[in-house]
């Protein structure tokens, strides 16, 4: 029996990758889904917070040098965890996932924010290009659907995808700043040209300073961790794993529906 369970310790293996280049969370499912189906592969789990994977293998069947390379043909790094080094973060000073996920959804917002304050307070703006603002802005946000359909195509998931989107962030309504909420309360509250005039001139360059509500929403104001990376850290620390969480979740929406329909 000893021998066996022997046979069995070092066939079997399980092994944790950082993993670079997931651009947003969209990525971590096709290259799930990839990994899963590669022979001699039994378990893979993709967490894009941590940027990190967890293979578990056959290794009379395959081998670290060959998971590599199939990640690789994906479009994405593996890299092996320093000793000491529990998640990326800790290892690089930083995410490594989301460089670019967070400028574009930042820019898009700036530009929504830009073309909505020059659509109200400046009436010379040629209407073009404030439409083209708006349509650079949800290009912008579109990025990451097509990013992951085509990342999903690769992995052979499926064949064809539809890429739809919902531009929401304009409607936050402090994506400005209290100091360019102000102005426009002013200027709603002027009742002549010359109150107008006067709430105008009070404008500065620095009212255009966003304020990210979806950021300051998500973000643990004790800890500074976003929702998703707490949710990764926790599922470390406490050995959860992804069926586990899914069929938790699973529960609590039977729950929800069953709720309802009483």
């Amino acid at each position: 029996m000893r021998r066996n369970g022997a046979d069995v310790t070092s066939r079997f293996k399980r092994m944790t990758w950082f993993v670079r280049g997931l651009e947003s969370a969209d990525s971590a499912s096709p290259l799930e889904a990839m990994l899963q189906k590669l022979p001699g592969v039994l378990t893979a789990d993709v967490a894009y917070a941590a940027e990190r994977v967890v293979v578990e293998y056959d290794s009379q069947t395959t081998n670290t040098d060959a998971i590599t390379r199939a990640v690789k043909e994906l479009g994405y790094e593996l890299e092996v965890p320093e000793h000491g080094k529990a998640c990326s973060m800790h290892a690089h000073g930083g995410g490594l996932g989301p460089r670019l996920q967070m400028p574009l959804a930042l820019g898009a917002g700036a530009l929504l924010g830009i073309g909505f304050a020059l659509e109200k307070l400046v009436s010379a703006v040629p209407e073009n290009l404030i439409i083209g603002l708006y349509v650079v802005a949800l290009l912008a946000a579109a990025v990451f659907p097509l990013k992951a359909a085509i990342g999903a195509i690769r992995a052979g998931e499926g064949d064809l995808y539809l890429c739809v989107g919902v531009e929401v962030m304009s409607a936050y309504p402090l994506i400005v700043g209290t100091r360019m909420t102000a102005l426009f309360a002013r200027l709603a509250k002027a009742k002549s040209l010359g109150a107008r005039i006067a709430a105008l001139s009070s404008f500065r360059p620095s009212f255009l300073s966003p304020r990210v509500a979806i950021v300051e929403g998500l973000t643990d104001p004790t800890t500074g961790l976003m929702m998703g990376r707490t949710a990764e850290l926790l599922a470390r620390d406490f050995g959860l794993t992804r069926r586990e969480l899914d069929a938790f979740a699973c529960e609590s929406h039977r729950r929800a529906a069953a709720a309802r329909a009483s």
